[in-house]
């Protein structure tokens, strides 16, 4: 792992966040993304050092880059253009690029609109997809997954 590793903090009950995240985790060089649970320990005490509120904290995935300081952390649509110039491959790349290229303000509002419709989202995703995803986060180091 990096010394200057993004840390993605996501939903663990949520499927397609997992599966989110995992696909990231194939399509970045490995250890330059740490994936934890905003649930977990490590999750609660990197949002509270932030000031994001409890209530605000499963609203959105987060990202913090290893040594900055905890106001650097970034939420939901803002977190894409951390994560973008990680990406490789054919399809990292162009998810990359696609990132890079929505204004601020677009690309917030068609996360909130993935947030919002996560679930029904998140029905699309095969159970093997999920399982695949849980497997890839676990030898990650990420703990044990949830229902969903």
């Amino acid at each position: 792992m990096s010394d200057r590793a993004l840390t993605v903090l996501y939903d663990a009950d949520c499927g397609f966040c997992r599966w989110s995240v995992a696909w990231i985790l194939r399509h970045v060089p490995a250890g330059s993304i740490v994936p934890r649970t905003i649930q977990s320990p490590e999750g609660q005490a990197l949002l509270e050092a932030a000031g994001v509120p409890p209530q605000d904290r499963l609203r959105a995935a987060h990202a913090h880059r290893a040594g900055d300081p905890p106001q650097a952390l970034r939420s939901g649509g803002d977190v894409a253009p951390m994560v973008a110039p990680l990406l490789r491959g054919r399809k990292g790349r162009a998810a990359g690029l696609g990132a890079r290229a929505l204004p601020g303000p677009v690309r917030r509002l068609l996360y909130g609109q993935v947030a919002t419709n996560r679930v029904a989202i998140g029905r699309l995703v095969s159970q093997r997809r999920r399982a695949e995803a849980d497997a890839l986060l676990a030898a990650a180091g990420d703990g044990p997954r949830r229902d969903g």
